[in-house]
């Protein structure tokens, strides 16, 4: 991957990436037949997939840490003495057939005789062995019976007849489609929808756990077993109980290295890879509308690693993409066609050529390895999702470091695709998936992609960053002490990656700009350590390999690691580790400008009386459980504290999943507390409040969330009875209000946007006659509440007499914007 590309390898889709070196001259040196010989037998293994999963090397000057710097999430070599576990890791990505065919392995598929009983066995021990399988098959459920007999494709023709096999995807497609006219049908659906996730989300905790538990173990001492379904950059893969599982794990391609790492095995990176499948899920998941159906998705997380839960899908052909690293390219349904155009225009994504094995250009508006199928129930379904949205040309960011294989893991945010499209001037034209990747370099368009990609990164570090930077310096210090960095930056279209930029282009000497640097250096050791941990974690599982982790061995672990976090230890490893270690991972992962030298010499005195929110930050991150004492001691105590193995109650599993579960959840929660008008009401409104939030974390471009939101705000405070709760939520409203009417006018849902002034009208007018001038608005001058209040009710009767078509709404928005805010 960190080769050049020859010409003639830029000119066909196929070429292999370059590792040969130039000589002095700059000519290619000839290779010998002995390493022609051994380059074919290593692209054997590979298979032709690795000539795409490559970046494109532009031929700029390489940064010192490029090679060097890079994290490698876990040293490969540190624990390959004893033989290989990865052996044969790069076999399971032998097939370049669907992800979801047929099992590939002929011994699993029909349980032959030799898988059984191997080719050693003595024949006095056959008869010993055969009564053994017959009293095991006795055992075995239905589901696993159909598994070994008839192949994974049998399951989709006799579902019903497997008692162990539920129809997630069949499920979750009715609750979705569900009405909701009215309060009853509201609650139905959400009510339905929140039972699947919940049922869902915890049988994939529980198989996900056991998977990466025995992740290292041969497959015939497995509880969970491997499957072999193809697909090229998805992990290994397993299917329990109609939930597919794929193990976020860094592909090996032969003489080309890995997807992700480059030179080294990386799992920091193949996680990332695997959250940004989840983050594209999120955004298809409101296209639905639009008989598009994306598959509800979690993500697991234990003992370092990563791996991604789906429910089994009933896909009939491919009609879209490419599933063999762009030897064929679908696109055969014309509707499909238009509505991924639809798609890529709202998203700000390009169309764009990939020209397949025959030499023919095919337009995609989408990444070359997404997947459309169609279903055997005739609906429309988007899988690998991995990269929705374009990538970050690491050209165009001196201030990181510049590993190729980037462009797989190092994507642009939507939020900033949407500033582009909608906020810039000029606004810069929509940008290539697969720009600055061999997948985008087979055709004449190239160029034009490359260029477009690389001005959007430069307008991101250019433009964006510093003018959030100066935002962000003159906030109030109280707020900045108590404000989530990654959600302020996610707002902006900022990637976290970017928090040392950030950090270094605030030189303000003011009480707001030194805690904002405080509370960006402190957000970037959390981030750091957490990671650290992980590797850990992964290292820790791999020393066990040949048999399952030690609990023990692991709590005594991750309590050595936190005595050197809070440096209970006065010891010369607690000094490296503050000393040397973390200044130069946080470098790693931010850029040599996101400390200076003074604070890396002194990094733990620069943080030490934040230790405690780093430490709650690392555990909550990785899983582990402290006690409630462990908490209590730990808050009085800060920096210093030391752990023992009785203060972790458990090492549990983490997981994230798709917006939408948060949002059924609030929407239950908000529908319930119109019934309850007494405390309980009260509750309800607060406990549907954090779901909305949580949904916008991971969603907040969500704009019914955000106007339910503000409506639930609004509710609360007009119940509230201690006058100052009671302005703190009616300014939230207030702000949320305008947000909101925006974002509803960009939307052009009017029918939606008619119900949910209608919703604000009546909010308003029973905040009239309680209260009318909060004192949260007599700080801030400018108009009057009370004027504020009344231009609203106005704005708000007047909109309820246009009709349905709401021709009038966005000069009413208009005008309504200039009154109250000019």
């Amino acid at each position: 991957p960190a080769g050049r590309f020859s010409p003639a390898q830029m000119a066909s889709p196929y070429g292999g990436i370059d590792l040969g070196g130039e000589d002095e001259s700059g000519d290619k040196k000839i290779p010998t037949k002995s390493e022609v010989k051994q380059k074919k037998k290593a692209d054997s293994k590979s298979h032709e997939f690795g000539s795409r999963y490559g970046a494109v090397d532009l031929g700029l000057p390489k940064i010192d840490d490029d090679e060097d710097a890079e994290p490698d999430g876990m040293d490969a070599d540190a624990y390959r003495m004893d033989g290989d576990p990865y052996k044969g890791i790069g076999d399971a990505y032998g097939t370049d057939g669907d992800n979801y065919g047929s099992i590939l392995d002929p011994n699993q598929a029909e349980g032959g005789h030799s898988s059984r009983y191997g080719a050693q066995d003595a024949p006095e021990d056959l008869e010993e062995k055969r009564m053994l399988e017959r009293s095991k098959r006795k055992k075995e459920t239905k589901y696993e019976k159909s598994l070994k007999t008839q192949g994974l494709r049998s399951i989709f023709e006799n579902r019903r007849k497997i008692i162990d096999m539920k129809d997630w995807s069949k499920s979750f497609l009715e609750a979705e489609d569900l009405p909701e006219n009215n309060v009853e049908e509201v609650l139905r659906k959400y009510r339905t929808l929140t039972k699947l996730s919940t049922d869902f989300i915890e049988i994939a905790k529980a198989y996900g756990r056991t998977a990466i538990s025995e992740y290292f173990l041969k497959d015939k001492a497995r509880t969970v077993k491997k499957h072999k379904l193809g697909g090229v950059a998805g992990g290994d893969k397993y299917l329990v109980r109609g939930i597919l599982f794929k193990l976020a794990v860094d592909p090996a391609m032969g003489s080309h290295g890995w997807v992700y790492g480059g030179k080294k095995e990386n799992f920091e990176y193949a996680a990332k890879a695997a959250g940004h499948e989840l983050k594209g899920a999120i955004n298809m998941y409101k296209y639905h509308v639009k008989k598009i159906r994306v598959p509800m998705q979690a993500l697991v997380d234990f003992h370092g690693y990563r791996i991604v839960a789906m429910p089994l899908l009933p896909l009939k052909k491919m009609i879209y993409g490419s599933n063999d690293a762009g030897k064929t390219i679908h696109r055969s349904d014309e509707d499909f066609n238009q509505i991924m155009k639809e798609i890529a225009e709202d998203l700000h994504v390009a169309g764009h050529y990939i020209v397949d094995k025959d030499g023919v250009p095919n337009m995609l508006h989408a990444a070359g390895d997404i997947e459309g199928h169609l279903g055997k129930d005739e609906k429309y379904y988007l899988l690998d999702l991995a990269r929705t949205f374009p990538p970050e040309s690491v050209w165009d960011t001196p201030h990181l470091s510049r590993p190729l294989q980037a462009v797989f893991f190092r994507m642009l945010r939507p939020e900033f695709l949407q500033f582009l499209k909608e906020d810039r001037q000029p606004p810069l034209g929509p940008l290539s998936c697969d720009a600055l990747t061999r997948w985008g370099q087979t055709y004449t368009d190239r160029h034009k992609h490359n260029e477009r990609l690389r001005e959007a990164t430069r307008i991101l570090c250019n433009e964006v960053i510093p003018a959030f930077a100066e935002e962000f310096a003159k906030r109030p210090v109280e707020r900045l002490k108590a404000i989530h960095v990654s959600e302020e930056l996610h707002r902006k279209g900022i990637n976290v990656r970017h928090m040392g930029l950030l950090r270094h282009l605030i030189k303000a000497d003011t009480p707001s700009a030194d805690q904002a640097r405080r509370t960006l250096l402190v957000a970037m050791c959390s981030r750091t350590l957490k990671n650290l941990l992980r590797r850990e974690m992964r290292m820790e599982l791999a020393r066990h390999k040949k048999t399952q982790p030690s609990e023990h061995e692991s709590r005594g672990m991750i309590v050595d690691f936190l005595n050197l976090v809070t440096r209970a230890h006065q010891t010369q490893q607690t000094y490296d580790f503050w000393g040397t270690e973390i200044p130069f991972e946080l470098k790693v992962r931010f850029g040599p400008k996101a400390i200076s030298i003074e604070e890396e010499n002194n990094l733990f005195g620069a943080v030490r009386n934040d230790i405690v929110k780093i430490v709650k930050y690392i555990v909550d991150s990785t899983g582990v459980q402290l006690t409630t004492t462990c908490l209590e001691t730990l808050e009085s105590s800060g920096a210093g504290y030391e752990f023992v193995s009785v203060d972790l109650s458990a090492l549990a599993v983490r997981i994230k999943h798709m917006s939408v579960i948060d949002y059924a959840t609030a929407k239950v929660l908000s529908q319930e507390a119109y019934k309850d008008t007494g405390v309980g009401g009260d509750r309800l409104l607060s406990l549907a409040m954090e779901s909305f939030y949580k949904t916008l974390q991971s969603d907040p471009l969500n704009t019914n969330c955000l106007r339910e939101a503000q409506i639930t705000r609004m509710r609360i405070a007009a119940r509230e009875n201690e006058k100052k709760k009671k302005d703190k939520f009616w300014a939230a409203a207030d702000e949320s209000l305008f947000e909101a009417c925006k974002l509803a006018d960009k939307a052009k849902d009017l029918d939606d946007v008619m119900n949910v002034v209608r919703e604000i009208l009546s909010t308003w007018k029973a905040r009239l006659k309680q209260e009318e001038c909060p004192e949260e608005y007599q700080k801030s001058g400018g108009a009057s509440t009370s004027d504020r209040v009344h231009a609203i009710v106005r704005f708000v009767t007047e909109v309820e007499k246009v009709d349905n078509s709401g021709s009038n709404l966005t000069i009413s928005l208009c005008s309504f914007f200039v009154h109250v805010q000019g």
